[in-house]
């Protein structure tokens, strides 16, 4: 394995996608729908008190960013879950061929292609999601935040799609790149809440409340690999926000909301009730989700890697994908 090989891999891999037309009308599509979204928001804005430019830019912050990470999470697998012998199409095998790349180039080379694909997607949406709101008074802190930790789970996700397509059949591995995804998008969430049906409950800590307290710090670790729980988590708290309030003054802040309600849940009875530092004494979520999401990640590259040297890769890395 050189860097040599990792770097040819991944060129070959980019020019296959490159040479379509739908490649580049999806990244013109995609610039101009995410930043037409925060120019509109900020003209709309342009004539307001400062205050009211602020709780704009928290909410346009907040929606532009959930449909980046989403939107972006679901495009990463289309591009590293096609299996190796799609490239035979485009004509794209012959320098790789010759070059014999080892099984690691192959997978480290076409995990660096599909990551980049998604590292391009993020900073074509910086403009209109990030900077934009920016200029309203929204912490440029946490926005770089937010974009460093939705490129790590962007990696994540092109690390398992990479491997599916190595460790499954051909047909079935953008599918299940897509289940993937979906698991850690949805299927966290769901699981998170079925378990709270099998956990012990308490009375009530509020008179006169129906609803008997759920005991979440012994399941929240369930949520903790979520990509959107890890990216709202790791983000810096803002000084003057208080989570589920209603004041008409307080911008509806969704990462920030997010984030809290999993510090809540982690803390689960013992956090207090009211008051914006409920959350500061709780644990942060995002670490665990973090190191579970790379060790997934990392495993899964592994076992792909052993399953083409098993195959016989290192002497014709695209051999499988012939029978």
């Amino acid at each position: 394995m050189t860097p040599y090989g990792i770097g040819l891999v991944a060129r070959q891999t980019i020019s296959t996608r490159l040479r379509t037309w739908r490649w580049k009308l999806l990244l013109l599509v995609w610039f101009g729908v995410v930043n037409g979204l925060g120019l509109l928001s900020a003209l709309t804005a342009s004539g307001e008190e400062a205050w009211e430019r602020y709780d704009d830019a928290v909410l346009v912050f907040s929606g532009l960013w959930l449909l980046v990470l989403v939107s972006v999470l679901l495009i990463v697998p289309a591009f590293g879950g096609r299996p190796a012998a799609g490239e035979r199409d485009h004509g794209t095998l012959a320098g790789s061929m010759h070059a014999r790349p080892a099984p690691g180039d192959i997978m480290l080379g076409r995990f660096a292609a599909a990551w980049g694909t998604g590292v391009l997607l993020l900073l074509l949406a910086l403009p209109g999601a990030v900077l934009g709101p920016a200029l309203d008074g929204l912490e440029i802190g946490r926005a770089l935040v937010a974009m460093g930790m939705t490129a790590l789970m962007t990696g994540v996700v092109s690390a398992l799609s990479v491997a599916l397509s190595v460790l499954v059949v051909r047909d079935a591995a953008v599918p299940l790149s897509y289940f993937a995804v979906c698991m850690l998008l949805f299927g966290t969430g769901i699981a998170f809440a079925m378990a709270q049906r099998f956990v012990p409950r308490s009375p009530p800590a509020i008179e006169g409340s129906a609803f008997d307290e759920v005991h979440t710090e012994r399941i929240w670790w369930l949520l903790a690999p979520n990509p959107a729980i890890v990216v709202t988590d790791a983000m810096p708290r803002t000084s003057d926000y208080e989570v589920f309030t209603f004041e008409e003054s307080a911008a509806p802040d969704v990462l920030a909301q997010l984030g809290n309600s999993a510090r809540q849940w982690r803390g689960g009875s013992s956090v207090p009730e009211n008051g914006p530092g409920r959350v500061d004494d709780v644990g942060a979520v995002w670490p665990y989700g973090l190191a579970f999401d790379l060790v997934l990640a990392g495993g899964a590259l592994w076992g792909a890697t052993r399953r083409l040297r098993s195959r016989g890769a290192h002497d014709d890395p695209y051999r499988r994908e012939e029978t």
